[in-house]
């Protein structure tokens, strides 16, 4: 409910449904992530931070990005862009040098990247993100893209993972 809501822009609804997921289960780090971006969205910075730290904690090692990409989008909404790269290159050191990364992987480093309008390094991130699919579609639906949309290269990822009609 909450990713079907924040992709149709309802962030009180998206945010709800997170709320509702972690009711259910407290340990579900991407909904604290996923719900911090929204929070950051509307203003709140601090419950973000909140919701990054709590994805941290519950994350399994190799899936702490949830929690990266989020403080490091509250640090740049704070003016704090130095600590929002050394997030980035906490996701990003251990695949330096892959061809492909995780899909999910790739999507936090260039949203990430993006923040700090390092386009063309998110674009390199995205266009090595696997597989390819509804997953990363719905990934570049999040605000956080907006700036890459107009751009060559992003639209024609968009193709790339548009399903056949």
């Amino acid at each position: 409910i909450g990713m079907t809501s924040a992709a149709l822009g309802r962030h009180d609804d998206a945010i709800r449904g997170y709320d509702s997921a972690l009711a259910i289960d407290p340990a579900l780090y991407p909904s604290y992530a996923y719900r911090g971006r929204l929070r950051l969205l509307d203003g709140d910075a601090a419950g973000a931070r909140a919701d990054a730290e709590s994805a941290l904690r519950y994350a399994p090692a190799g899936d702490e990005y949830y929690g990266w990409t989020l403080l490091a989008l509250v640090s740049v909404a704070g003016g704090d862009t130095v600590a929002a790269r050394g997030y980035i290159e906490r996701i990003a050191a251990p695949l330096l040098g892959r061809t492909t990364v995780p899909v999910l992987a790739a999507a936090h480093i260039g949203a990430g990247l993006t923040s700090l309008h390092r386009y063309d390094e998110a674009m390199d991130w995205l266009s090595r993100g696997r597989p390819l699919g509804a997953r990363l579609r719905l990934e570049l639906d999040y605000a956080e893209y907006a700036p890459l949309r107009t751009r060559t290269d992003f639209q024609r990822l968009l193709q790339q993972i548009r399903p056949p009609s």
